[in-house]
This record gives C-alpha cells, structure tokens and sequence, in this order.
C-alpha cells in the first residue's frame, strides 16, 4: 500500500482532506491564528455561529424557534434536554458552548433536545416547568 507522507516533515502519513499530517496542520493553524489574531477571531465566530444556528434548525424543523412559546430571536434560543441532566452532559464533554454543538452534529442531531428560548429553558430548568405551561 503507497501511503502518503507530508510534504512538510517527511515522516508522517497525511491527514484526511488535508496536504500535510496532522501535526503539522495543526502547527500550522496555531501559528497562523497567533500571527492573525484579529482574522482567526472572525473565522471563529463565523464558524461557531453557523454550527450553532445549524443546530437550531435541524432541531425546529427548518425554521429555528421556541418550541414552547414560539420566540424566533437566534440570540435567545438555546437547547434543551428534555429529560433533563443538561448541566451535566456539557461537563461530559468537556465545555458548554461548541461542545453540545458539536456532539449532536457528530451523534447526527439524536433525539431527546428540542430548541427552547433562554427563558423557557431556565424556567424548566429551576422550577420544574415553564410558566407557558401552566397557561394551557
């Protein structure tokens, strides 16, 4: 089998989509993102934000709101396990923020979130249920 080495150190095999191994790739993104502060911050924002609104969508059918009183501001939404235990699946991974975002993209979006506004979720979260709830 003729594997490919990188170009770069001559004695690593090439990572995947990429011209160089691994360890250079990422020796190479570390000092392009300290040498381009200012750029790598906007590509990080860029990218967090499409993975987060990615998932906002795959979990409200498309079109990305509360699912208990409707509210479609992105800023606002955020994601709930259903069945609770959220606070410790994000210590699980390791982090909050890209870290669920990551998970359900990597799981294929698995059942069990749904997509609630920061208020309804932080009423479930310490009072049990949300007060929308209670209305109906």
């Amino acid at each position: 089998m003729n594997t490919k080495i990188c170009p770069r150190c001559k004695k690593n095999e090439k990572a995947k989509n990429s011209p160089y191994c691994l360890e250079c790739k990422c020796e190479y993104v570390k000092n392009w993102n300290k040498n381009n502060p200012d750029k790598a911050k906007k590509i990080r924002l860029r990218t967090h934000r499409k993975l987060r609104l990615d998932v906002l969508k795959a979990y409200s059918n498309g079109d990305p709101k509360c699912a208990c009183c409707g509210e479609k501001e992105i800023k606002f939404l955020s994601v709930d396990h259903i069945n609770g235990g959220g606070i410790k699946h994000r210590e699980e991974l390791g982090g909050f923020g890209l870290a669920i975002y990551r998970f359900l993209r990597k799981n294929n979006y698995p059942d069990g979130y749904q997509i609630l506004c920061m208020n309804c979720n932080f009423a479930k979260g310490h009072y049990d249920n949300c007060p929308h709830q209670d209305e109906h």
